[in-house]
């Protein structure tokens, strides 16, 4: 049983690789300059996979699972596309157009921080209508405590390792866990109701 579950899960990881590092990997690399044909046909995957879907009903993709589904695989693949961006993008094989922008336009790269406060609105307590007992300063200090260490953590760290700090990114002791932890006390201090939140989200992009 044990020899068996090896292979199973060694296989799972396998079709892992291949359907889903490899084929990113591929597109942000040297698949770069046909990235829209690549688009075009993923494109025609979803509407093939939406049709299968409606065709045979399946229990999992129906009623909470599937949004739960959803939401889980949006975030395991904006924190695969975040560290693979991260990792690549000091090679020169990664295209410079998928970098942060330095003074205007948004480039893949720029959607990162987006992304991850987007995943935290869609499963923060507001969203699935969970009522705290604490008070707002104290429910606001327990989410953002790791996210402040990580990011004293990271600037103790490139500050003694004297670390190369892209100053037109962040600033020289910004970064991105210290934007993460302001977002959350912002929304804890206006604790806006979810069914507004699109409004002001729509009036703040404009």
């Amino acid at each position: 049983d044990a020899c068996r579950s090896l292979k199973s899960y060694l296989a799972s990881v396998a079709l892992d690789y291949v359907f889903l590092v490899l084929p990113t990997l591929l597109i942000f690399t040297v698949l770069a300059e046909w990235v829209y044909i690549c688009m075009i046909g993923l494109l025609l995957l979803l509407i093939f996979f939406t049709a299968v879907k409606r065709t045979y009903s399946l229990p999992y993709m129906e009623g909470p699972n599937a949004s739960r589904a959803s939401i889980s695989s949006y975030r395991v693949v904006t924190m695969f596309i975040t560290c693979l961006c991260i990792l690549a993008v000091d090679f020169r094989i990664y295209p410079r157009e998928y970098a942060k922008t330095e003074t205007y336009g948004t480039s893949l790269m720029d959607l990162g921080v987006g992304s991850f406060v987007l995943m935290n609105a869609v499963t923060s307590r507001q969203a699935r209508n969970i009522k705290s007992s604490m008070s707002w300063w104290k429910a606001a200090f327990k989410s953002t405590t790791p996210l402040l260490l990580l990011g004293f953590a990271r600037l103790a760290s490139t500050l003694s390792l004297d670390y190369q700090v892209h100053v037109g990114e962040y600033g020289v002791n910004w970064n991105f866990f210290f934007t993460l932890a302001g977002v959350s006390i912002l929304t804890s201090i206006l604790n806006v109701p979810a069914e507004y939140s699109g409004i002001l989200g729509s009036v703040i992009l404009v």
